[in-house]
């Protein structure tokens, strides 16, 4: 592999297809020799379908069934794209190790062990925020001997920023698409958890610290179509990605290279000073925003913590940790915080860019 591919080693093997000609795409696979499963999903208005590759590359079984319909339907093919890999931005690059002690300083109150004491009753102030992330972590105090990795507290933390801005909107729903077994998630998963947040359980703003990147910089079938059928209910705030905070390249991508979702322009990318506020020319045209800080202090394990590429280290109850992830959040909970019964969620978003209090837009730094 060379220095400016991305691997494609973990990904589901596994295909989308639009949903009224999954039965024809899987004759096709029937054709072939292969056993399939499928999963259609009503929502986003696409099929999964499980060829069932095992170890195999799916990229040449799917460039054969495209030629094979292409050949008995006159060039025609129906949408077809490849379940992917999303991950929590803390994987995808860039500097976001938590730390037990940082610059900024220490909060008054004691730090926060659980999260029960996060619920607010429903039908206060502000919008509801629905959060694709990894599972909630119900209780952040371990266990003595206990060592947990500190990607499991992504969510955690990120709740309780919306909390610290905005501690009167409904609670936040929280669906637990990225897995527990690294912060990665079939895109197919989150994509769906998208699209139920939104017509299902209707919230006002969709927050998606969270990305997933394509070898030709093009979006992905799964994130596309979500984005469609959503994009004119509710706010989507998403991570701007990790990478704007690089300064060459590394996995595969560049300071520039499109994070999906946050490169739609249907959806506000967030980043902050540190990622995404340097030269003009290294910041990607789809950034919408960026927030006064890069680092913040939040809820975290409280006992020891797994960090990669160091030893584990003892955590009190909080951290301070930087990332476009946590931007994005602390950008939803400014903007939740101001939505009432004269005000939405997108007039809130333009409110607080004009003013440039909290939020500015990256051409104003």
């Amino acid at each position: 592999m060379n220095a400016t591919s991305v691997s494609t080693q973990g990904e589901p093997q596994r295909l989308a297809v639009d949903l009224p000609y999954a039965e024809l795409v899987e004759e096709v696979l029937r054709d072939l020799g292969l056993c399939t499963s499928s999963r259609p999903h009503a929502g986003i208005g696409l099929t999964l379908i499980d060829p069932h590759l095992g170890d195999e590359p799916l990229d040449p079984l799917l460039a054969e069934v495209r030629r094979r319909l292409s050949a008995c339907h006159g060039g025609w093919t129906p949408q077809i794209g490849k379940d992917r890999t999303a991950s929590s931005t803390i994987i995808t690059g860039g500097h976001t190790r938590p730390m037990a002690n940082g610059l900024i300083p220490e909060p008054d109150s004691p730090p926060m062990g659980s999260l029960a004491a996060f619920s607010v009753p429903s039908g206060r102030a502000g919008a509801r925020i629905g959060l694709v992330d990894v599972p909630k972590a119900e209780n952040l105090q371990l266990a003595t001997g206990q060592s947990m990795p500190a990607w499991k507290a992504h969510s955690a933390f990120i709740l309780d920023l919306i909390a610290q801005v905005a501690p009167d909107i409904p609670e936040p729903v929280v669906r637990g698409a990225l897995d527990e077994d690294g912060g990665k998630g079939d895109l197919w998963e989150v994509a769906t958890a998208m699209v139920d947040l939104v017509l299902d359980d209707r919230v006002d703003i969709l927050l998606l610290p969270l990305a997933c990147y394509t070898a030709d910089g093009l979006p992905p079938l799964l994130m596309t179509r979500a984005i469609e059928r959503i994009a004119d209910k509710a706010l989507i705030i998403a991570a701007a990605g990790n990478q704007l905070a690089q300064t060459g390249w590394l996995l595969g991508r560049c300071p520039t290279s499109s994070a999906w979702p946050g490169a739609f322009p249907q959806v506000q990318a967030v980043a902050g000073d540190f990622f995404g506020g340097g030269e003009a020319e290294t910041r990607p045209p789809w950034l919408d925003a960026l927030t006064a800080e890069s680092r913040f202090s939040g809820a975290f394990f409280n006992g020891t913590v797994e960090l990669e590429g160091r030893y584990d280290t003892q955590f009190s109850g909080h951290a301070v940790w930087a990332g476009t992830s946590f931007c994005a959040a602390h950008a939803a909970g400014l903007v939740a915080s101001r939505v009432d019964a004269h005000t939405s969620a997108r007039q809130a978003w333009q409110a607080l860019l004009d003013e440039g209090h909290g939020l500015r837009r990256p051409s104003e730094s």
